[in-house]
């Protein structure tokens, strides 16, 4: 048996590698990212609204993300609404160095239980 990881808030995705809950992160300069950076209006509209709840998630990879794309675009250090001093294990760790030297991308492939168009005949 498997057990389903939540949901990331931002990309909607499994947060199977890791993730900060909302409450960990800066939400005024969330907001403010969010309405300059994101595509997705339905989540800048639910934190408009403060329709998100403190134990939503935002996985690891788009906090990685945005912390590339900072660095990379020299972005104001004020649009830093990630955790500054996230404590990560080992692996994690080893990760997120691949990640930002552009050697790892998330990876998620959902899987579908396949049934089968017809039925194999039995022997008589």
């Amino acid at each position: 048996m498997f057990r389903v990881k939540p949901l990331c808030r931002l990309c909607e995705c499994p947060t199977a590698d890791g993730a900060v809950r909302i409450v960990q992160v800066d939400r005024e300069k969330l907001r403010t990212w969010a309405d300059n950076f994101l595509r997705s209006n339905a989540f800048k509209t639910e934190l408009m609204e403060k329709q998100v709840e403190d134990d939503d998630l935002i996985c690891y990879f788009c906090i990685w993300q945005t912390e590339f794309l900072a660095q990379v675009n020299n972005l104001d250090e004020s649009l830093t609404w990630w955790p500054q001093n996230l404590e990560l294990d080992r692996v994690s760790e080893e990760l997120r160095k691949h990640f930002l030297e552009g050697n790892a991308d998330q990876c998620w492939v959902p899987l579908e239980k396949i049934q089968p168009l017809h039925a194999f005949p039995t022997e008589q």
